[in-house]
């Protein structure tokens, strides 16, 4: 009879902890918060007026929350398996997130965060936290991690050795010194524009395809292990030097106010975009073969360059999208034609727009042949004299080469009425 008793004993009181916990209620600080749980019936399942310890472990969704006006996530620790977050356009500057280990994804962007507690999240593939007040942030126990957005917060330091799936990183705007990337061997997306960077390895990215990196202080820069990089934008950096003959598929290419003085770009025949403008270079080599669809070219500022290797460049100085300095020439072997175009810098054609004829006249030498090629590159009239009759010529625009008895050479845009 005594063990009877005592067994109902233990019943009662195991059957009184378990109705206990079935009614635990989530403290839940913000309002706000609160009454979204409340009418997410997926969540609220009783509709009782309040959140109960079991409705919130029994939730295997996204929380998204965004944009409520919610100031404390304080109560999202019980919901331990939620596989989303999304948080953004709120007023939360403390989240702990360590004891949701299932979550797969968070979006806590522009929420005045300023500490992140993550704990173990085998999991997690994306994280966006842009536009916050971060210091630093530990994705230590983050290893599937494969998406980080930190753009816009006050990160310090920042190690992402422990997440070797990373593929696309974001950090604008943060006041990093250092970015170890030497784990990081399928990054293919990379966005450090506006830190303090004075050095970047990305040799161990052999996927890479995007490298965003303007704004920083980077003296030098090696890309011979990038094969696959598609775009570059090294925009003031003190960059010295740099060699572009690995990228065979770089398709756009920005490094105007830098320290660069001689750049080949012969190699990279998918070019389609290349703004130079502001640098001290001295030689360019843009003759890939390929011009044709390179449909942007901004070389302005360059006082130094005289001549612009290219396939055409009767096509290339007509092209209104191909912008240079007034002095600076464009040729298909800058070797000779860099010292010959700069000696004929004087020579003059007039009148230029012309309808009978033009006169040329040079300052030294002696004209000994005028070439009219149409502006795609095709010969028209060619006399060995240093005038040439247009009568039967039509209006419009064409390039006029002027050769010297000396073996220079000048291309000028001459205009027909």
């Amino acid at each position: 009879m005594l063990k009877t008793k005592r067994l109902l004993s233990i019943f009662l009181l195991n059957l009184s902890v378990t109705l206990g916990y079935a009614n635990d209620i989530v403290p839940i600080k913000d309002a706000i918060f609160k009454n979204y749980l409340l009418t997410n019936y997926t969540i609220n399942t009783n509709n009782d007026g309040e959140i109960q310890v079991t409705e919130a472990k029994a939730f295997t969704g996204e929380l998204r929350c965004g944009n409520l006006g919610i100031n404390d996530l304080s109560g999202i620790e019980y919901f331990e398996n939620i596989t989303g977050l999304v948080c953004t356009r709120n007023s939360i500057s403390q989240l702990d997130l360590s004891k949701n280990s299932k979550l797969q994804r968070v979006e806590a962007t522009g929420i005045g965060l300023q500490s992140l507690v993550l704990g173990t999240h085998p999991n997690l593939k994306r994280l966006t936290v842009m536009q916050n007040k971060l210091t630093q942030i530990d994705l230590s126990k983050c290893p599937n991690l494969e998406y980080f957005v930190a753009n816009m917060n006050e990160l310090k330091s920042l190690d992402v050795q422990a997440n070797p799936k990373l593929s696309f990183l974001w950090v604008r705007t943060n006041h990093l010194k250092t970015l170890n990337l030497t784990k990081n061997r399928v990054l293919r997306n990379l966005n450090c524009f506006e830190n303090e960077l004075t050095q970047l390895d990305v040799s161990n990215c052999p996927e890479l395809e995007f490298l965003l990196m303007a704004s920083n202080g980077v003296k030098q820069l090696n890309l011979t292990q990038n094969a696959k990089l598609r775009s570059f934008n090294g925009v003031s950096n003190p960059l010295e030097s740099i060699d572009f003959s690995s990228n065979p598929k770089l398709e756009s290419l920005h490094a105007s106010y830098t320290k660069l003085k001689r750049l080949d770009l012969s190699a990279n025949t998918v070019l389609t975009t290349v703004n130079l403008d502001d640098n001290s270079l001295e030689y360019l080599n843009l003759k890939n073969g390929s011009n044709k669809v390179l449909t942007s070219v901004k070389l302005k500022n360059n006082s130094l360059l005289k001549c612009i290797q290219v396939d055409d460049p009767a096509a290339s100085l007509v092209n209104v999208n191909w912008e240079k300095d007034t002095d600076a020439t464009y040729s298909t072997s800058c070797k000779t034609m860099s010292v010959n175009e700069s000696s004929l810098s004087q020579a003059r054609v007039f009148p230029n727009p012309a309808t009978n004829a033009v006169q040329v006249t040079l300052e030294t030498d002696s004209v000994k042949e005028l070439i009219l090629y149409t502006t795609t590159g095709v010969q028209i009239k060619k006399v060995s004299r240093a005038s040439l009759e247009l009568g039967s010529i039509s209006g419009g625009v064409y390039l006029l080469e002027i050769r010297t008895d000396t073996g220079r050479r000048s291309v000028q845009k001459l205009v027909v009425k």
